[in-house]
């Protein structure tokens, strides 16, 4: 299953969901984990060659914004290179590496555990279902960029490299593009994320 949510303004603009039919039977332990089984697969999924070109549209232009981002790109690179397709360029931010850096303390930074630290709502009934997965974690992205911006004084990408964190990745933008942008109390921001920029900040785009 992939899914995905977009945000401006800290609000959620646009849905992606898709389920992908692997043309075998799953795994008990995913149907476990996930409460996906083959029979919703049959009846809803469609092919990795025709979900592709859905995902990509949906993503296009956007920095992708996941928890274990290497997990989650890495399989979608996976994909597009098995059916011919260049390999995602969309700079991306990891949630995971990002709450290493601001919350060093924490000793568990699993998006649920991460979650509950931030005080979003985790189901655990529900979690590991990509699109509900992708709305928790625009959730918690929110929080973060709101830290970012209270206790580190960083609103512009350039400035992440203020904090010294080995092996943080650094998405590719550009020094002047907005990361956080606060309006009263409002922010701008989102197990993958994406952004869409625009003249008034970003928007983030959750990848499950």
């Amino acid at each position: 299953e992939f899914g995905a949510v977009k945000m401006r303004h800290g609000l959620i603009i646009d849905k992606f969901q898709i389920f992908v039919n692997p043309m075998k039977k799953l795994p008990a332990f995913i149907v476990e984990k996930t409460n996906i089984t083959d029979e919703m697969l049959r009846n809803y999924g469609t092919t990795l060659q025709s979900a592709l070109p859905q995902i990509r549209k949906f993503i296009e232009g956007c920095v992708l914004v996941a928890h274990n981002a290497r997990f989650d790109v890495g399989f979608l690179n996976a994909a597009l290179k098995k059916l011919g397709y260049p390999a995602l360029t969309n700079p991306v931010i990891d949630t995971l590496d990002l709450s290493k850096m601001i919350m060093p303390e924490v000793k568990a930074f699993s998006l649920g555990a991460i979650a509950r630290r931030l005080n979003v709502n985790y189901d655990d009934e529900i979690a590991h279902r990509a699109d509900y997965d992708a709305e928790v974690l625009s959730e918690v992205f929110n929080s973060m960029l709101n830290t970012l911006d209270v206790e580190y004084d960083i609103r512009v990408h350039k400035d992440i490299k203020k904090i010294e964190v080995k092996e943080f990745p650094v998405p590719a933008l550009q020094d002047d593009d907005i990361l956080v942008k606060v309006e009263g109390c409002g922010v701008c921001g989102t197990d993958v994320h994406e952004w869409r920029q625009d003249p008034f900040g970003i928007i983030p785009v959750t990848l499950g």
